[in-house]
């Protein structure tokens, strides 16, 4: 797997027409796409995140043309129910841990029995501590358990707590995996790296990749390991494996869609 530590300096801020000329020719492409903070906006709460204006459009476009994945943290579900199946793409879910071609079963790449266990034993401990806690969301998922913090006021007063009760149920097969005001107990082994190797397989074609977070930069790094390129979605230079560097899902929605125009 390719090396997922940013060492690169910060992405140069590109307005979508710069990105859109940077981008290899459809048929040479395979997109990868991170969901939250990149086709949609952040959200306090988690189930209100639907896709920006015109990206769903856009992802039609695009799937009509070449491959398109989902690659986000989400479950599978939840990415189906606001990308439909109908729209064409693939979804990697669980930073990894599941996966589906378009309308297909979703198939597990872990042991289900185990971590789901881990996941519950870390519910019940976590609503212990929290239940009376305002503005803390517990977001159980397939395969772990998502905590956000976007919503609290003071954070910090619980935050070590919750990292100690993660913590407590990690081991050889579940880590705990921090992102933006998340703290997620998850699979060992797999994250967005292992899910872009996975889904691309032996496809020779260029892997494009976008998404906002650190735990994007793992797929950021397969899609430049293997000769493609990667975009990342944020206000703020941060060093990174991607060559550009755009604000917001819009500025992402306004690339798809100049690139499914592109001849």
């Amino acid at each position: 797997m390719a090396d997922d530590t940013p060492a690169g300096p910060p992405a140069t801020l590109s307005s979508p027409a710069e990105v859109v000329d940077l981008l290899p020719p459809l048929a040479d492409a395979v997109l990868l796409l991170d969901f939250d903070g990149c086709l949609s906006g952040l959200v306090d709460d988690p189930e209100a995140a639907v896709p920006a204006d015109g990206a769903v459009n856009a992802l039609v476009a695009l799937a009509a043309r070449t491959r398109v994945v989902l690659v986000s943290g989400r479950p599978v579900a939840f990415l189906r129910r606001q990308v439909p199946i109908e729209v064409g793409v693939s979804y990697a879910g669980g930073h990894g841990a599941e996966y589906a071609e378009g309308a297909d079963e979703v198939q597990p790449l872990v042991d289900v029995e185990v971590v789901q266990r881990r996941r519950d034993a870390a519910i019940r401990d976590l609503d212990d501590l929290l239940g009376d806690q305002p503005g803390w969301y517990v977001e159980p998922k397939p395969t772990g358990v998502a905590v956000h913090s976007r919503r609290v006021a003071d954070p910090t007063a619980y935050l070590d707590r919750v990292r100690e009760v993660l913590a407590s149920h990690t081991g050889d097969d579940m880590v705990v995996l921090p992102s933006h005001e998340v703290l997620e107990l998850r699979p060992a082994g797999v994250d967005k790296g292992t899910a872009a190797e996975h889904l691309l397989g032996d496809d020779s074609r260029l892997p494009v990749s976008f998404g906002d977070d650190v735990t994007d930069e793992a797929m950021f790094a397969v899609a430049v390991d293997r000769g493609g390129m990667a975009v990342v979605v944020s206000t703020e230079p941060r060093h990174t494996h991607a060559v550009a560097r755009v604000r917001d899902p819009d500025d992402v929605v306004a690339v798809l869609a100049a690139w499914a125009e592109r001849a």
